[in-house]
């Protein structure tokens, strides 16, 4: 398989959001489709010891175009994902008040891997991954990799701010690359009322 290249928008979900990997490809036309499952769990813990902890699921499909979708589920219903299109369209979907609001564009492009060096190596989801350091503000953490498919198989995120400790966990259960991923059900759901968002932060059809 063609060694591809890897990158990861590192947004860190900490109220259980869904975090997506960039459309990438070696010359812009080269994909891996995969569908994926996800298990997240988000847990804080305050200055008194008070702790909190959300679970959820996570599907994840991506086209031979580079379309991504990701959808986060609590109890098994869908709550909120993110579909990002080979156009570079980038939309929210909130399940609960079925709409997808254009939050952005960003086009795909030939990017770089991670300039440091991996830490080791790990099998997540029947995958080898490559562990990659993470530094943030107020924390840090780590990436796993499967470099060669361009899928992000585990986050692990730590965050310290105003004596609130704040931990997230993302991890690959099972990820399928041998089964064709129909590309109808990377889009809008038909039943979505599609807005975008004005300068002033006002959404508008």
């Amino acid at each position: 398989m063609t060694k591809r290249l890897y990158v990861t928008l590192l947004a860190v979900p900490l109220a259980g959001g869904v975090s997506l990997a960039a459309p990438q490809a070696t010359n812009g036309t080269e994909w891996t489709p995969y569908s994926a499952h996800y298990t997240e769990t988000v847990s804080s813990q305050g200055p008194s010891g008070n702790q909190t902890h959300k679970n959820s699921e996570v599907d994840e499909l991506r086209s031979e175009d580079g379309s991504v979708l990701s959808i986060s589920k609590v109890g098994g219903n869908e709550i909120k994902g993110k579909l990002w299109l080979a156009s570079g369209e980038i939309d929210d979907l909130d399940y609960t008040r079925q709409q997808a609001i254009v939050s952005g564009h960003a086009p795909r492009t030939h990017l770089p891997v991670p300039k440091v060096s991996p830490t080791g190596n790990e099998v997540v989801a029947g995958l080898p991954c490559s562990d990659y350091p993470v530094s943030m503000r107020n924390g840090g953490g780590q990436l796993c990799v499967d470099v060669a498919d361009d899928i992000l198989l585990k986050e692990e995120i730590h965050v310290d701010a105003n004596g609130v400790r704040t931990e997230y966990v993302k991890q690959a259960s099972s990820v399928d690359l041998s089964t064709p991923v129909d590309s109808s059900k990377l889009r809008i759901p038909a039943n979505f009322k599609k807005l975008t968002v004005s300068p002033g932060g006002k959404k508008q059809q």
